[in-house]
């Protein structure tokens, strides 16, 4: 049966134009990414500096994703330094500028602190932020079902932590099997249902694209069809993605870098490498994790969250040495150390390929082109 594409596309921007405007004093920016609220909030003072999770701003007006903006303002004023940056080979676009001229994120790179030097602290406290964090986002969603994305190693780690309820777990080729395997040969008794997506569908490929607002190159962004399908399976439900734990819970963090970043790294310090590390992941691993995120959930309607970047492990990446604490990959000792016994992990990582289907279609001319529909293109201007 053929697909109302643009019908679906237009009945979809129609429910975010009546996403609900709220008034509030003081905005925590970092609260925005506990809550289901989809609201455009109105603050004349806000709280926070967020480093993983996107925050947009026109005026007073605050989302997760630039998109909601756009269509309340009913104009795009084009900004030209967002064109003139846009590679089309690029998988991400980098910084705080947007695609709308008046729209840009806010934000700001953690502080390294180098407090804790101590690789045993450092995965007991690791262990006890993490646990925290689920269990404050159990607390303002009670009756929802989590839904786990596991593949590789990082994402694996997350079965291994207590939850209040059995998890729904989601995986794909070429991991499927190898996530299967490490829940059966574990004795991994949380996990209620395993479900294996696939990208065999293009229906979204318009709302893939505006939601997207020109961040993310789209042939990296996988599953959305299957995903739109399991949040209706699970109206209430929150999806977890083991984002970004291996940048620093392996060496790979002294060489984790962003082309803005400024650095030579046999001539800095370790302490240097950690501030410049912080920098590239506000630049870089925000921008291509975090902005993809904001796109899922404005595309499914759900929470997307990050395992590494709650409150309180955003906390406690402020407070750790990494150069003291992170001489080798240490998320086999984070495993062991939450399940209280010896984890076995696959011996491979595969990933998937690019998706085909969306090579090349998310370019600012393509987006464009979708949301003239919907408000008025304004001049370009400097």
């Amino acid at each position: 049966m053929d697909f109302d594409q643009n019908g679906y596309t237009a009945n979809w921007i129609s429910s975010i134009k009546k996403n609900e405007l709220k008034a509030i004093d003081k905005l925590e920016l970092d609260s925005l990414w506990g809550s289901e609220d989809n609201f455009i909030w109105k603050a004349s003072q806000v709280v926070g500096l967020p480093s993983f999770y996107p925050i947009y701003q026109y005026r007073d007006f605050f989302t997760t994703n630039p998109l909601p903006l756009i269509l309340m303002k009913g104009h795009l004023l084009v900004n030209k330094r967002f064109l003139a940056k846009y590679s089309p080979d690029g998988r991400y676009y980098s910084g705080s500028d947007t695609i709308d001229k008046e729209i840009v994120r806010v934000g700001a790179p953690m502080s390294p602190g180098f407090v804790i030097q101590s690789k045993e602290v450092f995965i007991a406290r690791i262990c006890e932020a993490i646990t925290e964090d689920i269990k404050k986002i159990e607390s303002l969603h009670p009756s929802h079902n989590h839904v786990l994305l596991c593949g590789g190693k990082d994402s694996l780690n997350m079965l291994l932590f207590p939850w209040s309820k059995p998890v729904v777990v989601a995986s794909a080729p070429p991991n499927y099997e190898l996530v299967r395997n490490f829940i059966e040969e574990n004795k991994i008794t949380c996990v209620k249902e395993m479900i294996c997506l696939s990208d065999t569908s293009s229906r979204f490929e318009d709302m893939e694209i505006l939601a997207n607002v020109c961040r993310n190159s789209l042939e990296h962004c996988r599953w959305i069809n299957d995903l739109q399908l399991l949040a209706e399976r699970y109206p209430r439900s929150v999806f977890w993605k083991g984002q970004l734990g291996d940048t620093f819970l392996t060496p790979s963090w002294k060489k984790y870098r962003h082309q803005k970043v400024n650095f030579l790294d046999k001539l800095k310090p370790d302490h240097w490498k950690q501030k410049d590390f912080f920098n590239s992941l506000w630049l870089r691993g925000a921008m291509w994790q975090g902005a993809h995120m904001s796109q899922l959930r404005l595309l499914t309607g759900k929470l997307f969250l990050s395992f590494y970047h709650g409150a309180n492990m955003t906390s406690l990446l402020q407070q750790v040495d990494l150069s003291s604490c992170v001489m080798a990959d240490i998320r086999t000792e984070i495993g062991n150390f939450a399940s209280g016994k010896e984890v076995v992990y696959p011996e491979l990582n595969p990933s998937p390929g690019i998706l085909k289907r969306t090579e090349g279609i998310s370019s600012p001319e393509r987006f464009l082109s979708l949301i003239e529909s919907f408000v008025t293109i304004d001049q370009i201007v400097d």
